[in-house]
């Protein structure tokens, strides 16, 4: 029989044993963990940098994805205006050809008020115009009268018309004194809660030499910014 002494000896043996062996699988895992080291840091960084890359790109599909919707709206706006004044300048150009005929038949004259022109002032509400005013018919001689003009919407649920004389307005009335053309401009405030449809010019000519006519115009037929 093994005595006492023998197995503590063996025991004592195989613990040593054991230790060694434990100490040589950690000494070698170190070279593993210190070569993996620098690659796991290095797919870190990576991994961040793509992802603030891929924020980045989901922005920027953002911002264009605004900016070809303001242009789509840009592109139907200035479209919808550009058919408005089309038809508008037609219409005009019917008139005009109706009125000729028209006067020259009651050996009358008549005065145009075309070219009118928008631009929208620093104030808000406050819009600039300008125009002309010419003769139909020559050898009318001297043009004397007035020019009403007159701005057409919707205020709250209901149509409205507002005179220039009714508005803010610098003149607050336009005379008419010429023989061949006159250029009228000022400008005018409008009221909060209108929206404006329509611009009127009506011309109210002094006399029986003259008819009185009118002009229409759709808002708006040119605004400048």
């Amino acid at each position: 029989m093994t005595s006492r002494g023998e197995r503590s000896a063996l025991l004592a043996c195989l613990f040593f044993i054991a230790l060694a062996c434990g100490v040589g699988y950690e000494l070698g895992r170190i070279p593993a963990r210190t070569e993996l080291g620098p690659e796991l840091a290095r797919l870190a960084v990576e991994r961040e940098t793509l992802a603030r890359e891929l924020d980045a790109a989901r922005q920027q599909a953002l911002i264009l994805e605004r900016d070809r919707t303001i242009e789509r709206e840009t592109v139907r706006v200035l479209q919808s205006r550009l058919e408005a004044a089309q038809d508008a300048r037609l219409e005009q150009a019917r008139e005009l050809s109706y009125l000729k005929r028209l006067l020259q038949a009651g050996d009358k004259g008549a005065v145009r008020a075309h070219d009118l022109r928008l631009s929208a002032q620093s104030q808000p509400r406050r819009y600039g115009y300008d125009f002309l005013l010419t003769q139909l018919v020559d050898g009318v001689g001297q043009v004397e009268g007035r020019v009403v003009l007159v701005i057409e919407g919707v205020r709250g649920d209901e149509p409205a018309r507002l005179r220039l004389d009714e508005l803010t307005a610098e003149p607050a009335t336009i005379g008419m004194d010429f023989e061949h053309y006159q250029h009228c401009s000022g400008w005018f405030m409008l009221p909060e809660g209108f929206a404006p449809q329509l611009v009127v010019i009506q011309i109210e000519p002094d006399g029986e030499r003259l008819a009185a006519t009118s002009a229409s115009f759709p808002w708006p037929l040119e605004l400048i910014d």
